[in-house]
């Protein structure tokens, strides 16, 4: 295969990362060059590709893609008397070989080779008579993929809040804050709810509360959101919500770390899905129903560590009363489920977590109860955040209401949705300092 000397629009040739000049400090070659012990995969899995080995396929596309990398990958003819040039690891195989491995590439209908040929390493390797060829139609697949996504994220199901603005707190100034802004927090993937990545465009939005429509509200990327101290991507909404959008009063309750007044924050729904067929509203206990909370508090918390008036360490465990336990709210559904709020009263060592802080609990129709956990991002592994119920939908449609939690603990705040029963949960949270 000859290599010819094409004239190229400079958006195309800036797509191809021919033979480059070697660094100076670089005086030997072929030392990290993935090319020779990849070869023998290469050849192997191409041949058995080519016979329609599905398996093989996946290999050979892997191992292409793994020798897009330049290295310090040299052939004989890139070694001048005056400069050496380095190129793609791929290209040591051979023009003859190197075409017929772009062509495969090519011409394959699995996806991981769809996403190869669409990609700025496929198209590094392009040169001549093969650049000629597949580099226009590498971009044009590339553009499709960019759209195809943009399509599937504006009909994708997004879960996000309305909050007040946390950033004009970060100096810890009293609440609430003027404005409120837009979180976009989680996605609906297949059967899984997921963190949601960064969103670039605007959204339009369903205020949910409570099951019930409260109409709706646009927003748009905030240019200055990583300018705070958070951090965090947020939206602005459009336009910034009046007084008809705030329920309630200005309270601690979702404030968490920051410790000061702001105002409820509200589900927002990118697909209109703000009904809750599993009907849960506020409930006021019975007294088994609150003998029955108790006994599952003291059985998930059968040891509690306390603290002395001058906040030192117990050396045993501190053996509190029923009456410690303060059942703060409690939910009911259609079901006869109980979603219930308690907390352990009388804590002494400064910081507030574990027992002391809000639990939640799930009681079924059936008398079976789990304490609902988030586990912290700071320690996953030892820690637990405090959750505080915000709203419930059937954001997905799919039949069963999602629940969205408020979560707090040390230095994070953020929001978790339980789904599937209960029996999964994803969570989004920031930290302070």
């Amino acid at each position: 295969m000859k290599r010819l000397l094409l004239v190229l629009p400079i958006f195309l040739a800036a797509e191809i990362v021919s033979g480059k000049e070697a660094p100076p400090t670089m005086t030997k070659f072929n030392q990290d060059c993935p090319y020779q012990k990849l070869r023998p995969t290469l050849e192997t899995s191409f041949s058995f590709c080519k016979s329609g080995n599905a398996s093989s396929c996946k290999t050979f596309v892997k191992t292409f893609r793994a020798l897009t990398v330049v290295s310090d990958c040299q052939r004989t003819l890139d070694a001048t008397p005056r400069v050496n040039y380095i190129v793609p690891a791929i290209w040591l195989a051979g023009d003859g070989k190197l075409e017929d491995y772009v062509q495969l590439v090519a011409n394959l209908s699995m996806n991981e080779a769809k996403v190869l040929f669409a990609s700025p390493a496929f198209r590094s390797v392009l040169d001549g008579v093969l650049a000629e060829q597949w580099l226009e139609e590498s971009l044009k697949a590339e553009e499709g993929r960019q759209k195809a996504k943009s399509q599937a994220r504006l009909s994708q199901v997004l879960v996000g809040i309305m909050e007040d603005d946390r950033s004009a707190l970060s100096e810890w100034e009293m609440g609430p804050p003027q404005k409120r802004v837009v979180r976009p927090l989680f996605e609906k993937e297949l059967s899984e709810w997921k963190v949601s990545p960064n969103h670039r465009e605007e959204i339009v939005w369903t205020i949910a509360f409570d099951g019930k429509n409260k109409g709706t509200i646009r927003s748009r990327p905030n240019p200055k959101a990583k300018d705070t101290l958070l951090s965090t991507d947020t939206h602005v909404p459009i336009p910034q919500p009046g007084p008809s959008l705030i329920f309630g009063k200005p309270s601690n309750e979702f404030s968490g770390w920051q410790s000061t007044l702001v105002v409820r924050p509200l589900v927002l729904i990118s697909n209109g899905n703000f009904k809750d067929p599993d009907g849960w509203k506020s409930h006021q206990l019975s007294k088994d129903q609150t003998k029955l909370v108790v006994s599952v508090f003291k059985a998930e918390f059968s040891v509690v560590w306390n603290c002395d008036e001058s906040e030192e360490p117990l050396s045993t465990p501190w053996r509190y009363k029923d009456t410690d336990i303060t059942i703060t709210k409690s939910y009911r559904s259609n079901r006869g489920d109980l979603l219930v709020s308690a907390f352990l009263q009388g804590g002494r060592c400064g910081i507030i977590d574990g027992a002391f802080q809000s639990q939640y609990f799930l009681l079924r129709a059936d008398k079976s109860a789990t304490r609902l956990t988030v586990d912290s991002r700071r320690k996953p592994t030892s820690d637990q955040l405090s959750l505080i119920m915000v709203d419930a939908g059937d954001y997905d449609a799919d039949g069963k209401s999602e629940v969205v939690f408020f979560v707090t603990g040390y230095n994070e705040d953020g929001y978790a949705i339980f789904y599937d029963s209960f029996r999964k949960n994803v969570q989004s949270t920031w930290s302070y300092h």
